[in-house]
């Protein structure tokens, strides 16, 4: 080890540089030591917050307040509810946070007498699903049968006795031309 206590100038201040930097107080070691544990348990206490705070949505969404009381269904003619609530797959009983509300249009939308279809959740316990039915224009004479033609071209399967009575008819149409 080096002995700074020599005669010359520049061991001197270089032993008092090294003397002032070791001199803590106390007072400031503790002050050091209060800032790390406080930002410590400032961390702590935003982790114990964010688990309350997810466990208490949690809590929530799994709640019975939030399961599927009533489905509403608007705008449909031709189609029935029961037919509807069978395309969509949508039950009462289950959480309306299980509604997949894509998946549920698609199904929807595979019925040809739907045109457009849009389902919404109504908190707490309601699920609305909006309907926009295709409507017959004519009726298509193919292969000796009729079908009802919506504007769009879209075939809506096999007309009624009404619907021989009120639409204009068209034939000469060739399946598959």
């Amino acid at each position: 080890m080096r002995d700074y206590k020599t005669s010359s100038r520049e061991g001197k201040q270089r032993y008092l540089r090294r003397r002032r930097r070791k001199l803590v107080s106390p007072r400031d070691k503790r002050a050091r030591l209060f800032r790390g544990f406080k930002w410590l348990l400032v961390l702590w206490i935003a982790g114990a917050l964010l688990y309350m705070v997810f466990m208490g949505l949690r809590a929530g969404f799994r709640s019975s307040l939030f399961d599927i009381a009533k489905i509403e269904y608007e705008g449909q003619a031709r189609l029935t509810s029961e037919e509807l609530s069978k395309l969509s797959g949508l039950e009462t009983g289950g959480s309306i946070f299980g509604v997949d509300l894509i998946r549920t249009c698609t199904r929807l939308g595979k019925s040809p007498w739907v045109r457009e279809a849009t389902v919404r959740r109504i908190l707490p316990s309601r699920v609305r699903v909006e309907i926009t039915e295709r409507v017959p224009v004519v009726l298509a004479k193919v292969s000796g049968e009729l079908y009802l033609l919506s504007r769009d071209g879209v075939s809506l399967g096999h007309a009624t006795e009404t619907d021989k009575e009120t639409l204009p008819l068209v034939s000469g149409i060739a399946v598959g031309a």
